[in-house]
């Protein structure tokens, strides 16, 4: 089967969508998303697939890149390509399309000098293969707010927050979202036309947007009278915070919401929120789900291990899956002898979750990605590349 491989066109961007929706099963964009998307995105960091052999020769693949940027430990910002609208239509499976726009995706991402490549998979049994290791969860969360409030010793003053239309004011939601996402480790750069990809909402339920000085909240509402026992459900978009303060203030807002039942999201508690600390009974608050969200593959080992910050005051000589071996320590990278013996030998998959403290190198060697030259060696690594908070991504792109 001969097929082509080409560059996206702004010619293309309808059949695209088409293709898109109809592989991911979902609806068909407007032709307001659709110009949004021919503003918005970089084209020729697109890759389509057409079979000459079909009539009218229809897209049936399609892979792009955005360009992002990716908080590692200081923390401090580094540019990552964010793979993005990968599909292969279902009748052209397991013919090494993937395989092939994948290296696209890999060599369009360094001749961007992009050190790192990150993706949020729509299945999670695809992406190890390709060298992408998970870096960060998402905790899918349930609370009961008819058992619980926030205790009142935590409650904050919500007199400061705004209730607003979020479609008019996606500026100030991304400036604040940007000033957050530069201080917490595995967060996305969230540009404006990506946050209306993220917060896209074509139903009837009440969107509710809470915008405090320091941080925000959207939540969605469903409404469920229950014959006179209204119990609403509150599905939580995103939730983040620059200080404990408006942290607890969004919280005790939401929590307060008349008629409200269960609140429930994926993005608005994270595994390590101290959210139950302050609430009335923190068993109301159960984690329904547990799951993978940012895959990372480092393409510049080198690069990206150089911009991170380090805990101790140690080295390492880390071995990489080409065999290069770097000096990794807490002044900076180096290249080591080859002869040098290794540390630690890393899997591929590896480098993303130790990049960013996603995992720690006990776990990665339990798991089988990592290599050490000895136990002692996974104690000091557990300490040199650790971080907390964990590290957490709010961004699906």
């Amino acid at each position: 089967m001969t097929l082509s491989y080409s560059t996206a066109t702004l010619d293309d961007v309808e059949e695209l969508c088409e293709v898109d929706a109809r592989n991911f099963g979902a609806g068909p964009f407007t032709a307001e998303e659709i110009e949004q998307i021919k503003r918005s995105f970089d084209l020729s960091r697109f890759v389509i697939v057409r079979d000459p052999a079909l009539t009218g020769q229809p897209i049936v693949a399609a892979a792009g890149n955005f360009g992002l940027e990716l908080t590692l430990p200081g923390p401090t910002t580094v540019p990552m390509a964010g793979v993005t609208w990968v599909s292969v239509s279902s009748t052209h499976r397991r013919k090494g399309i993937a395989t092939k726009m994948m290296a696209w995706l890999h060599d369009d991402a360094r001749k961007h000098r992009e050190p790192v490549i990150g993706l949020t998979a729509s299945e999670g049994g695809i992406y190890e293969r390709f060298g992408y290791g998970i870096c960060t969860r998402l905790r899918t969360f349930s609370i009961d707010r008819r058992r619980v409030q926030m205790a009142e010793r935590f409650q904050a003053d919500t007199s400061s927050i705004r209730l607003v239309d979020h479609t008019r004011h996606y500026p100030e939601i991304c400036a604040l979202f940007d000033r957050y996402r530069q201080r917490r480790v595995g967060e996305v750069e969230l540009p404006e036309w990506l946050a209306q990809e993220n917060f896209r909402h074509s139903g009837s339920d009440r969107i509710v947007c809470a915008l405090h000085p320091e941080g925000f909240g959207i939540w969605v509402i469903s409404q469920d009278w229950a014959d006179g026992d209204p119990r609403h459900g509150i599905r939580v978009w995103m939730l983040c915070a620059l200080t404990d303060e408006a942290h607890r203030a969004l919280w005790t807002l939401l929590l307060s919401t008349d008629l409200a039942g269960e609140v429930s999201g994926r993005v608005g508690s994270g595994p390590d929120d101290p959210l139950p600390f302050f609430l009335t009974n923190p068993r109301a608050l159960r984690t329904t789900g547990l799951t993978d969200h940012l895959w990372i593959k480092v393409l510049d080992p080198k690069g990206a291990f150089a911009a991170r910050s380090y805990r101790t005051d140690d080295a390492f000589v880390v071995e990489v899956p080409d065999g290069e071996k770097l000096k990794i320590t807490a002044e900076g990278v180096s290249s080591a002898r080859r002869r040098k013996r290794a540390d630690l030998t890393l899997e591929e998959s590896a480098l993303g979750p130790l990049l960013t403290g996603g995992a720690s190198a006990s776990v990665l060697a339990a798991g089988h990605r990592l290599r050490p030259s000895s136990p002692r060696v996974l104690q000091r690594a557990d300490a040199f590349f650790g971080v907390s908070p964990e590290p957490y991504c709010s961004v699906g792109f």
